[in-house]
């Protein structure tokens, strides 16, 4: 498995030479950011558990390796992560959209922190914001199971994140929802 090679090294990154680093792993690096794109083409792996958490563990060693040796590279670490919570808050399995929302939430909190904004290279709120209002995330959220006391929790934060930039729509879809 990718993660199980690259996560080793991606806790070393502060002692051995960038450059080095770059040379050793460079074909790694790319062959898991491939994986992650078949698996998301792949809607039946997606879909299950294990490929999902397995997938949000790679990205974030992918992430951890980037911010230090191709910082080029976190835009597209980003997108692979929003197009997977998309896909996942679509399911009908409760545990992947709760997987989902707590990734989100995650992604948030980090947006929303200055000082790992800056050592991690964190979304920037407003790209997130955007992502969130035109992918209908609040809609796919509404859609889980509410009575689940830490998927609520996490919906509580989600909209405390994007409640001033929630479209017409948006609040129509809560006002509605049981």
């Amino acid at each position: 498995e990718y993660n199980a090679l690259l996560s080793i090294f991606a806790n070393c990154l502060d002692y051995i030479f960038i450059d080095k680093y770059q040379h050793l792993f460079n074909e790694h690096v790319e062959q898991a950011m491939k994986h992650v794109k078949k698996v998301l083409n792949e809607e039946e792996n997606i879909f299950e558990v294990t490929t999902s958490d397995s997938m949000f563990d790679l990205l974030t060693t992918l992430k951890t390796i980037c911010c230090s040796a191709w910082s080029d590279r976190i835009e597209i670490i980003h997108k692979l992560q929003l197009n997977i919570i998309s896909k996942l808050l679509q399911s009908p399995n409760m545990k992947l959209k709760t997987n989902a929302l707590e990734e989100l939430v995650i992604m948030i909190e980090n947006s929303t922190t200055v000082l790992l904004n800056v050592t991690h290279k964190s979304i920037d709120c407003d790209i997130l914001s955007q992502w969130i209002i035109e992918s209908s995330i609040v809609s796919e959220v509404l859609k889980g199971d509410m009575n689940n006391s830490n998927y609520i929790t996490n919906t509580g934060k989600l909209f405390k994140f994007i409640g001033p930039k929630l479209t017409k729509t948006d609040i129509e879809t809560i006002w509605k929802a049981e």
